[in-house]
């Protein structure tokens, strides 16, 4: 067996995959800019599951069992405790790309959701020293706005991870894209606004009051737990990230470029 470890939304993860396999080389690939080669940081999350070729196809869920919780998705089962300050899955998954990223979605909602973060559907841009989350559905922009960006300044068009870190929110990049497809690499800002995505044939900007904000942002946050305390801690950490940030409505032409875009958030 070898071990991969991953750094992802500040968290370590490492599993246990057959050193040979096909899913273990395809692992390495899709998440090349997050591997780690050494493992010189503990763990925040050990995966150690059996690999199955096939597998029941639950619908993606996290429920609470016992001191711990089980882990449900398309050719997975496993259970996730928590021991010693760190979080260990066990069980079964299906040996295909799309199953292990499913896990290690779930994995990483339940820890983050323990630690004052969540993943949520959005584009998210490093610009200079500053973070700018750009919620919205699909359909909204995200890919179109991140394919006029400079890669390097692309967190994701997809799925965004957020965290309340010394008391501050930050954003964090992930390897969960859409259709944009870039490898993307580990990095993080300081939260410094909110633009709820809308298309329109012009660019504006406008004020959003904080609980619209919140409901808004509620609608697009990636969440399969079943449980009330999990329900409690999501809304906690949505309500201090919009607290203490500035949030808008932002109507975007397609035809807009990234300067024009990066003017309006930025400032710059």
């Amino acid at each position: 067996m070898g071990i991969i470890r991953l750094n992802i939304c500040n968290l370590i993860a490492t599993a246990e995959i057959p050193n040979e396999s096909r899913l273990a080389k395809t692992i390495r690939e899709r998440y090349s800019n997050f591997h780690l080669t050494c493992a010189t940081t503990r763990a925040d999350i050990v995966i150690s599951c059996l690999v199955k070729s096939s597998g029941n196809s639950y619908r993606p869920a996290i429920l609470p069992s016992g001191t711990g919780w089980d882990i449900r998705g398309p050719g997975i089962s496993c259970q996730m405790s928590r021991a010693n300050g760190r979080f260990y899955v066990k069980g079964e998954v299906r040996g295909n790309i799309y199953s292990f990223d499913t896990l290690l979605r779930l994995a990483l909602l339940q820890v983050l959701n323990l630690k004052n973060g969540f993943l949520i559907h959005a584009l998210g841009l490093g610009i200079g020293n500053n973070g700018y989350l750009l919620p919205g559905e699909s359909g909204r922009g995200k890919t179109t706005l991140a394919k006029k960006s400079p890669q390097s300044v692309v967190l994701s068009d997809e799925l965004v991870c957020m965290r309340i870190m010394n008391g501050k929110p930050i954003i964090l990049s992930t390897p969960f894209w859409g259709e944009f497809r870039a490898p993307g690499e580990p990095f993080g800002k300081p939260l410094k606004g909110i633009y709820f995505l809308h298309k329109s044939n012009i660019i504006k900007v406008e004020k959003l009051p904080k609980g619209d904000a919140v409901k808004e942002m509620l609608k697009l946050v990636l969440f399969f737990s079943r449980d009330k305390l999990s329900t409690e801690r999501l809304l906690k950490t949505v309500r201090q990230c919009i607290m203490e940030t500035p949030c808008y409505n932002i109507w975007l032409a397609k035809k807009s470029s990234y300067e024009s875009i990066k003017r309006v958030i930025s400032g710059k």
